[in-house]
């Protein structure tokens, strides 16, 4: 879903000759207590609250990553262990849904601030050395989710519609409301997503809606390629049979279609996020996790408690999970072994 994303903020990290982010105090580590037959290493932050939600993860590499929670931290990875890299908290209360990268030295990250009966939309940049707080869309009450393509072109969604930043300001693209999901192929393609199951495609100048006969809430879309492109959620919870999770772009017809799945043995989960490394792999989290290989996607085993609210892969082995209960998930398929 990314449930869909909560909130977080602010770390810091050092450029070297290797991309690095400095924890001082490892706060995150491998839970030795995991058990079962389940292909993931579990991270818990245990610096952060009980009952804390990873909200967005980006990856820019294998050693190398950043988080953000539905608290007010930031998260940072260096390789070996995430830490809170720095937070809000006493500066500016907030909640962080999403985190994206156009580059190392580029990074966005989207919420709400904590003032009591107004929570306005919150923007923050991270220019390679700190985070600090960006002159957010004016009169977005929240943001949901952001896209980087470059420093001076960024795309942000929210209960108001679609913002853009040019280098200079925000300028507003009122296509639809409660914009929950946003990726781009290039400055002149792009796909946005709404809770009210809508889809809308950028075409370098305007944006237009997309024929669809999906009614459920989308969280979260993914576009491989520019003729390709698949959009998680769910289902109402009105629907008998509940609504499907998992829909994709019909090129040939223009449309959005369900994935076609047989779900009459199994209860269809709610998806929040989505992300793929090439056209033939791909993966989406939520209540549950799925992983596409080319032509089908196959339900990948999940500890218990399990719930995701984003996912990021780099291909291969490199998944990354953000969960509930300050947990993150690395994909480790070498874990599975026979008993002895």
């Amino acid at each position: 879903m990314r449930l869909r994303r909560f909130i977080n903020p602010v770390l810091t990290f050092t450029l070297t000759a290797i991309l690095t982010v400095d924890c001082d105090n490892p706060t995150a580590e491998e839970d030795k207590k995991w058990q079962g037959p389940f292909p993931w290493k579990i991270f818990e932050i245990n610096e952060l609250p009980k009952n804390t939600s990873i909200t967005g993860i980006y990856m820019i590499s294998a050693n190398y990553g950043w988080a953000c929670t539905n608290g007010s931290e930031i998260l940072g990875f260096n390789g070996d262990t995430w830490c809170v890299h720095s937070d809000f908290t006493n500066s500016l209360k907030a909640n962080f849904w999403d985190i994206h990268f156009s580059a190392p030295d580029d990074g966005w990250g989207v919420g709400l601030k904590h003032i009591p009966g107004v929570y306005p939309g919150l923007v923050v940049h991270y220019d390679g050395k700190d985070w600090k707080e960006f002159a957010s869309p004016p009169g977005e009450p929240i943001l949901f989710c952001v896209y980087a393509l470059a420093p001076d072109d960024v795309w942000v969604g929210g209960p108001e519609g679609i913002f853009h930043y040019d280098g200079s300001g925000w300028t507003p693209w009122p296509v639809a409301r409660f914009v929950w999901g946003l990726h781009f192929t290039s400055p002149a393609h792009g796909w946005a997503v709404t809770s009210h199951g809508s889809y809308h495609r950028w075409d370098g100048s305007s944006w237009t809606s997309v024929s669809s006969f999906d009614i459920e809430r989308r969280f979260d879309v993914f576009a491989p390629t520019p003729t390709t492109a698949w959009a998680v959620g769910g289902g109402t919870g009105l629907e008998i049979p509940p609504g499907y999770p998992i829909f994709r772009y019909d090129a040939g017809r223009d449309t959005w279609v369900e994935w076609e799945k047989d779900w009459s043995r199994e209860y269809p989960p709610i998806l929040n996020g989505v992300h793929f490394a090439s056209p033939s792999d791909g993966w989406a989290a939520g209540q549950a996790i799925y992983h596409f290989e080319g032509e089908t996607w196959n339900h990948v085993p999940t500890p218990e408690g399990f719930h995701a609210y984003d996912v990021f892969t780099l291909g291969g082995d490199e998944v990354w999970v953000g969960g509930f209960d300050r947990k993150i998930y690395k994909y480790a398929p070498e874990r599975v072994k026979a008993a002895p």
